[in-house]
């Protein structure tokens, strides 16, 4: 029987999922684990990347997660005009997620945002695991997003 995954642990890996770290869940054990774009990149190399990439066993986390799409319609229920102005400002820039969670900051929305996007990260991580045939375990532990 496959070992159940802490759905928080599969939710911090989604949140830190990019280019440059990409995380695999192995199936058998319900371990997250990363490897760095540059491992992934040079797999063949590597014969811990290769097998990570190459195996069934190991299923990588999904790279579809719409962060710019959230941050929009996050700042779409925020009825401030400026403070939607200054949320949305370079969300088209490299860096915008970190920048729009600084303006939520600011403008002390983040209690309604971070509670917002955990709740999208956590119904793709249901997803993921739904679609995979995944145990999970979800405990309400408090997670560190910033």
């Amino acid at each position: 029987m496959r070992q159940a995954i802490n759905l928080n642990e599969l939710i911090e890996a989604l949140d830190l999922q990019s280019e440059f770290l990409v995380f695999f869940l192995d199936e058998k054990t319900g371990e997250i684990l990363t490897l760095t774009g540059e491992e992934v990149a040079s797999g063949k190399s590597d014969p811990v990347a290769h097998e990570i990439v190459t195996s069934d066993r190991y299923i990588p986390l999904p790279t579809d997660l719409d962060k710019k799409g959230m941050m929009m319609e996050f700042a779409s229920k925020v009825e401030d005009e400026e403070i939607q102005k200054d949320l949305l400002q370079g969300i088209d820039d490299e860096g915008a997620f970190s920048r729009f969670n600084v303006a939520a900051h600011m403008h002390q929305v983040e209690g309604l945002w971070l509670p917002f996007i955990q709740k999208k990260l956590k119904d793709r991580a249901i997803a993921f695991c739904k679609e995979h045939g995944v145990r999970y375990v979800d405990r309400e532990e408090e997670i560190d997003w910033l």
